[in-house]
């Protein structure tokens, strides 16, 4: 269904002719390159809330904090649960 929907999406965007506005676009353009060529070597870290949903249809909440770090021929990543309490302090 996802795949469905990506398809339709893409083939209706191309077909409006929204695509060429983007690039015409100099601004964008330039916000695009600045975010394309940020240092990923600084690192980045930010929090993330999932929700797990069984085949019941009974849900779970997780939150933690996920640190990544790219070096020359290395990438590191972190994630620290921080929620719920019976996995909080939890880290690989």
């Amino acid at each position: 269904m996802l795949k469905l929907f990506i398809a339709v999406f893409a083939v209706s965007l191309s077909a409006s002719g929204i695509t060429a506005e983007w690039s015409e676009n100099a601004e964008g353009q330039a916000l695009a390159q600045a975010i394309y060529d940020r240092p990923a070597s600084t690192g980045r870290v930010g929090n993330m809330h999932f929700k797990l949903v069984n085949k019941r249809g009974r849900s779970r909440e997780r939150v933690a904090l996920m640190a990544h770090s790219e070096m020359v021929d290395t990438t590191r990543i972190a994630i620290f649960f921080t929620a719920p309490a019976a996995i909080q302090n939890t880290a690989f």
